[in-house]
């Protein structure tokens, strides 16, 4: 809990360290949040931060890897002020500084596996190219062996590399196809505007 409540408030700590991207001083983040993983139907654990270019970005959780792979979503015209999950983390919240504007961000293969057929392939394609998982021979402290020895009771369940990175082919499939619903939505508001009727005064 503890944890999970610095995560929501602070955008430092070894969880959260690969948000920082390469040229970023300290001060680019305005907040960071975690998803909940809440139900039976979740995907994994998520988080999002605000940061001052106007994007909301989203990484896997948690973030050890320095300069993480991740996607920004834009649409604020000015720096995000604020970012949270909602609770059933089915929608992203976002609270933009200079443009005064709240926005609501629809989750896509966050709290239950996309329906899309073309993210599907990618994910087939995906675990086609990664093969077969490998057990590793190396046994990690606190890992049960193979007899069951100590500490397989209280043992965190471990997720291997391999899940990983079809989990990280997932993400990056679902971000593309965010990113072409966004596109649409945006060549669609450019229609609408210039049918709109002129008006002088």
């Amino acid at each position: 809990m503890r944890q999970k409540a610095f995560l929501s408030a602070g955008v430092l700590g070894f969880d959260a360290m690969g948000i920082w991207q390469e040229g970023m001083d300290g001060t680019d983040y305005n907040a960071l949040h975690r998803s909940h993983g809440a139900g039976s139907d979740s995907t994994g654990l998520y988080c999002v931060g605000s940061t001052d270019d106007g994007l909301v970005r989203l990484f896997n959780y948690p973030v050890v890897i320095e300069q993480a792979p991740h996607h920004g979503f834009r649409g604020h015209s000015s720096h995000v002020q604020n970012v949270r999950f909602l609770a059933d983390d089915r929608r992203v919240v976002s609270a933009g500084g200079r443009d005064g504007s709240m926005m609501q961000w629809t989750t896509h293969g966050i709290t239950k596996p996309s329906k899309n057929t073309t993210l599907k392939k990618t994910v087939r394609d995906s675990k086609k190219k990664l093969g077969p998982r490998k057990s590793s021979p190396i046994r990690r402290r606190g890992q049960p062996d193979a007899a069951g020895g100590a500490g397989s009771r209280n043992a965190p369940p471990r997720r291997s590399m391999d899940e990983l990175q079809k989990e990280e082919a997932l993400n990056r499939a679902m971000l593309k196809e965010k990113d072409k619903e966004i596109r649409k939505l945006k060549e669609r508001l450019s229609r609408d505007k210039r049918k709109l009727p002129t008006t002088r005064e």
